[in-house]
Formats: C-alpha cells, sequence, structure tokens
C-alpha cells in the first residue's frame, strides 16, 4: 500500500532513540496503533513512561530522500514526530553550524556499503 500524508514538520532530536510519530498519522495507512510492537518511551527525568508502538513505514525527508523506518507511534506525543538516531541519524549527516546567523542545518543522505 503507498499512501501519502501531507507534508509537516518534525523535531530532529539526537537524544531520542527512535523516530516517533503522533498515532494520529497512522489513519491515512488504516493501521491500527495496538497492532504494532509495544514499547514505551519516556522523557528527560523518565518518571512517567507512556505506551508507544512500532510500525515498518517510509518517511520522505524534504522532497526526494525516502528511507524505510521502523517508527514509534504515541497518542501522548506532544509534537507531530520527532527524527531519532535509529532510522534518521543513521541515515543522515546532520549539521548544525549555530555561528551563522541565521543558523544553518545541512542534511546529507549517507550512502551505505555492504561489507562482506
Amino acid at each position: 500500500m503507498h499512501v501519502k500524508t501531507k507534508a509537516f514538520h518534525a523535531v530532529v532530536d539526537s537524544g531520542s532513540s527512535a523516530c516517533l510519530f503522533h498515532a494520529d498519522f497512522l489513519r491515512p495507512f488504516k493501521l491500527n496503533l495496538t497492532d504494532g510492537v509495544k514499547g514505551s518511551i519516556g522523557g528527560v527525568g523518565r518518571e512517567m513512561r507512556v505506551p508507544v508502538y512500532y510500525h515498518d513505514i517510509w518517511i520522505l525527508v524534504g522532497l526526494e530522500l525516502r528511507i524505510g523506518v521502523k517508527a514509534g507511534f504515541c497518542e501522548e506525543l506532544s509534537v507531530a514526530g520527532i527524527l531519532g538516531r535509529t532510522g534518521f541519524f543513521d541515515s543522515f549527516r546532520v549539521t548544525f553550524d549555530h555561528s551563522e546567523n541565521p543558523p544553518v542545518l545541512e542534511i546529507n543522505k549517507i550512502e551505505h556499503r555492504n561489507v562482506n
């Protein structure tokens, strides 16, 4: 099945171990949230844990960079999406240059090589 959602902004977060999206983004795919692999996520303090369900999806970064990701979906997420280490940072080289005004964020796809 090939379904697209509307474009949206996501937070690029090197502190997040996974890519996470609000559960509402599953609706166009006709996927049931709880059919995914169950896990939990916590915030900085890790006092509160909330359920998250992982599904295999494709995401489009920019206009042409498409990658397969096992992403977590959560009803409690306070933003539309978070791009984390597994699925995003292992696929892209991200450079943030705060010395520029305004700051510059550069994202380049990493070409993975097969190792025999």
